[in-house]
């Protein structure tokens, strides 16, 4: 059963993650973009979503 509440910020993040790098493999499979472009991107991205969501803007008690 899934939860009714709406999504958080936290998922919101870890949907940009997966989407990200199952996004990178597509293109690097389907497309001529060499795999390390594609996934270098795609960790970028991850990182970025990682620091936002640990120090600027940290998860509280609410």
């Amino acid at each position: 059963m899934l939860p009714r509440n709406a999504p958080t910020r936290a998922d919101a993040l870890l949907a940009i993650i997966g989407v990200s790098l199952v996004v990178a493999l597509l293109a690097a499979s389907l497309a001529a973009l060499p795999f390390a472009v594609g996934f270098g991107v795609a960790v970028a991205i991850a990182i970025a979503a990682l620091v936002d969501g640990m120090v600027v803007n940290p998860p509280s008690d609410g």
